[in-house]
């Protein structure tokens, strides 16, 4: 699984950026082929298109410019093709979109889609991404798992809700199906 490394402290003697507090950054998986489980976690087949959407918003009352939003790739999966001008780099699996100019209160969706590599064994793709304002501190978002199964079984995870605070439980329902015949 891929983890990312949390915020970078601000260099000494900057002062603390109030812009980095009104960027939000959410993600969310999809498979495209297979439809199921929710919007953080899937189950995929090797083939199966994957889509990745992160979503960045300016929650603050001021315009931010030049947002660098990146996603590294798990190295499960292989690029297929990303939104909004996306460039990847195939030496390190970095997804990169710069985005110009947000207004306040206005929010984007960039996309990559990936395909499931056929494996010996099931494994779980975590992944997030993050986002920077004009090279301060940057903002990680949240984490996203893709099961990708061994054919020809089909494992798919499925939640009783979307989020939960702390303290609270959710209750996930495992379940598969043979497509082997």
């Amino acid at each position: 699984s891929l983890r990312t490394t949390g915020s970078q402290p601000a260099p000494a003697g900057a002062a603390a950026p109030a812009v980095i507090s009104s960027l939000s950054i959410r993600k969310e998986v999809e498979n495209i082929s297979f439809p199921n489980g929710i919007r953080t976690s899937v189950a995929a087949a090797a083939g199966n298109t994957i889509r990745y959407s992160i979503a960045v918003a300016n929650t603050g009352t001021s315009n931010l410019e030049t947002i660098k939003v990146s996603d590294k790739l798990p190295p499960f999966v292989d690029f297929a093709e990303s939104s909004d001008n996306g460039s990847y780099d195939k030496n390190t699996g970095m997804v990169t979109w710069i985005i110009k100019n947000l207004q306040a209160e206005e929010k984007r969706t960039v996309t990559v889609n990936v395909v499931a590599k056929r494996l010996p064994d099931n494994v779980v793709a975590e992944n997030s991404a993050q986002a920077e304002v004009s090279g301060l501190r940057a903002r990680a978002s949240n984490n996203t798992l893709a099961l990708i199964n061994t054919s020809p079984v089909i494992l798919s995870i499925t939640g009783d809700r979307e989020g939960v605070r702390p303290g609270e439980e959710i209750v996930y329902t495992a379940s598969y199906r043979n497509e082997g015949g």
